[in-house]
């Protein structure tokens, strides 16, 4: 949730399960152009995807458990994020925030 241009995202993705995926999110759509760069650059864009939007509204239309869920949003929104976040952690899963 708040992924810039994917520095954070590049670092899970090197420690990610071979069929694990990340889902970027941004507000700003040219966050998204360097983030998708970067993810070549390094050799993981084949493990991310990126959805430009407020990151509230993209993990609200996820119905699935999430193992980890990083939340980077501004530092204003994180108190309206809590409510969202801890039902789509799986058992055990992990909020950094």
């Amino acid at each position: 949730m708040g992924s810039g241009f994917g520095y954070s995202a590049i670092w899970f993705a090197c420690g990610l399960a071979e069929t694990g995926r990340i889902i970027c999110t941004d507000g700003d759509a040219k966050n998204q152009d360097r983030a998708l760069s970067n993810f070549e650059r390094t050799g993981v864009a084949d493990k991310i995807e990126f959805r430009v939007g407020n990151a509230q509204d993209i993990l609200a239309s996820f119905d699935e458990e999430f193992d980890v869920i990083f939340n980077d949003v501004d530092k204003h929104e994180y108190p309206a994020t809590i409510d969202l976040v801890l039902p789509r952690l799986r058992s055990g899963g992990g909020y950094y925030g």
